[in-house]
């Protein structure tokens, strides 16, 4: 069974796929919708 992509489950992955290279945890949650009009 695979595993859902997470912070936690970064370092699982192997080395040819690349990774954030910034702090996941200063980061925030956010929504961005840009449609017509905008």
């Amino acid at each position: 069974m695979t595993k859902p992509l997470s912070i936690s489950t970064l370092p699982l992955l192997s080395d040819s796929v690349s990774k954030p290279n910034y702090d996941l945890e200063a980061t925030g949650c956010g929504i961005v919708h840009i449609g017509p009009g905008a």
